[in-house]
């Protein structure tokens, strides 16, 4: 397939995109952070997995509709003020592609192939997963402050002037983020 074909292909598959979340605008409060479509294929019954307590070692089954899920996980406040889902909207269509691709997946036969822009999928849909869990965003936010408190670290060069002076200095960016354990 030339370069061309391929391009083409990803225009129409991103302006779908595009058209779909415009089309979205959810309200939804349960957002789920491991897609339904992905936990299907562990359930035993299509509707149900067992899920572990890790506290007593005991395991239940659970609606697939109340696994992986945090009320208003992907709920963003813009500058404005006004709180939206388009995080959630965005993921939506990543879970969408994600079926696709456990449905062609499951259909693989000894021998078979995946082209090129499916291989590419699976790799964004892996990469996003790992980054959208609690688990990430404590990680996130735990690495986001470190820098925070690292940056208002009081240095040589401004200790000693008052607060709010015009002639202070502080170390670069980058020499602070090395030097921090």
């Amino acid at each position: 397939m030339t370069a061309g074909r391929v391009w083409r292909r990803r225009s129409k598959r991103t302006w779908a995109v595009s058209r779909s979340l415009q089309s979205r605008a959810s309200k939804s409060k349960r957002h789920h952070y491991v897609p339904k479509s992905y936990l299907r294929a562990w359930s035993f019954d299509q509707r149900r997995v067992r899920v572990l307590n890790t506290v007593d070692g005991t395991d239940r089954p659970v609606g697939l509709r109340d696994v992986c899920v945090k009320e208003n996980f992907y709920r963003v406040t813009d500058s404005s003020g006004r709180q939206h889902n388009q995080v959630e909207d965005m993921l939506a269509v990543l879970d969408e592609e994600c079926a696709k691709l456990l449905r062609l997946l499951r259909g693989w036969a000894p021998g078979d192939d995946v082209d090129f822009e499916d291989f590419m999928s699976l790799a964004v849909v892996m990469a996003v997963q790992r980054s959208r869990t609690p688990q990430a965003r404590r990680h996130m936010q735990e690495m986001t402050d470190g820098i925070y408190r690292s940056l208002n670290r009081p240095t040589e060069t401004t200790r000693g002037r008052r607060a709010g002076s015009a002639s202070r200095c502080r170390r670069p960016l980058l020499s602070t983020a090395i030097a921090t354990p």
